[in-house]
């Protein structure tokens, strides 16, 4: 499989990308339980705009990830990252704060199966802002889908970062 992703790396560089995804796709195919190529097949699909494809690959990683957490990531106990998260916010410049307005920071490990109907779709996200874009477009529907979200998906954040210093960033 890392030597399926070197090429299909490789082809991508060279503008190659229907024939990395097909790569992917094959390698996929004989690794049914490899979530990084999956994964790497969907993000080819996305260069060759095979948008129905890379949805059926990126759940295909969400169905193998979201239920054991990923072997190689950074461990904060959930509560000390929840406190880096907030001292991170309190950090941003205050014309930033006051564009949040009544946003609710979620934390949660994974994504739920609901991503799959945003237009991201990716089961590595590492966070998703739900709700109007500003503060002044809440309409009548507001009090109905209660407050605009932030999600931080914490695995997924976890997986990228080295240290707590990189989660905060």
């Amino acid at each position: 499989a890392d030597a399926v992703l070197e090429v299909a790396d490789i082809l991508g560089e060279l503008e190659a990308h229907e024939e990395a995804a097909q790569l992917l796709i094959d390698a996929a195919s004989r690794n049914p339980d490899d979530a990084e190529v999956w994964y790497e097949a969907g993000i080819a699909l996305e260069q060759i705009e095979r948008w129905d494809l890379r949805l059926e690959c990126f759940k295909h990683v969400w169905s193998l990830e979201r239920q054991r957490e990923p072997e190689f990531r950074l461990w904060l106990p959930e509560q000390r990252f929840i406190e880096v998260a907030e001292a991170a916010i309190e950090r941003l410049p205050e014309h930033i704060l006051e564009h949040l307005g009544n946003v609710a920071i979620m934390v949660e490990d994974y994504p739920g199966a609901w991503i799959f109907e945003t237009e991201v779709s990716d089961p590595r996200l590492m966070g998703l802002f739900d709700g109007p874009e500003s503060a002044y477009e809440r309409g009548l529907d507001y009090v109905a889908e209660g407050p605009a979200r932030i999600y931080l998906f914490r695995w997924n954040i976890e997986r990228q970062c080295g240290s707590e210093a990189e989660v905060a960033e």
